[in-house]
């Protein structure tokens, strides 16, 4: 069947409705299930510590790496801020910068807040996993044609709320959701481990460029 989904027609499953992101958020009573990091402004020198509660900013999502960074935030200031801090399950976007890249928020994550380049995103997982949404959002062209529809002159610098909830989304049966997951974690596996093998072949070949270039291994003329 073929739907619209911003400006262009898909060809998608009988079974798979389209629907905007602001009819799969969560009911808020857990906090608001849209919202950005506070704005820089609000967070003086004097609030972050050494050691405290973590300050989330965007590069835990470029580099996909949820403990990366050293900034944290006092007691004080975090209660302050309390209203931005992710929950397990959350989906994360970055959403000034580097533009519409997603993780979902682990459940061993340290406690803290998300800054002002990064926005919260929180679904109702009755009908969604976070996981398939995060997907969407973070490699599927389906977001990506649309995000650019809605920034002006196709040139996207930044994503606000008002993108995120018009944006529109296949939404397979939950359990078909889960299988498209997992069947992308074991891709995404394999390619980390290509990755790594490679790495440590491009190490191997530099030492031993060195060796050669020095002298200390021989090459047999004979």
């Amino acid at each position: 069947v073929e739907h619209r989904i911003g400006p262009k027609e898909v060809l998608l499953p009988d079974e798979w409705p389209v629907q905007r992101v602001d009819e799969l958020l969560s009911d808020g009573s857990d906090g608001k299930p849209l919202r950005g990091g506070p704005p820089g402004g609000k967070i003086h020198k004097k609030d972050r510590v050494e050691g405290g509660y973590k300050l989330y900013t965007q590069e835990v999502i470029t580099k996909r790496d949820i403990n990366y960074g050293d900034e944290y935030l006092s007691e004080e200031s975090f209660k302050k801020l309390k209203a931005a801090e992710p929950k397990p399950g959350d989906i994360l976007i970055t959403r000034a910068g580097t533009v519409g890249e997603s993780i979902v928020f682990p459940e061993d994550a340290a406690r803290g807040i998300i800054d002002s380049a990064l926005m919260r995103l929180r679904i109702d997982e009755s009908i969604c996993d976070p996981h398939f949404v995060s997907l969407l959002i973070d490699e599927s062209y389906l977001v990506e044609f649309q995000i650019r529809a809605m920034s002006q002159s196709g040139v996207v610098r930044n994503l606000n709320n008002g993108i995120i909830k018009q944006l529109q989304i296949p939404v397979p049966p939950l359990k078909e959701q889960q299988r498209v997951v997992e069947m992308v974690s074991k891709f995404s596996d394999k390619i980390e481990q290509e990755r790594q093998y490679k790495k440590s072949l491009q190490e191997l070949k530099r030492g031993l460029m060195q060796d050669l270039l020095t002298g200390k291994v021989r090459v047999n003329t004979d």
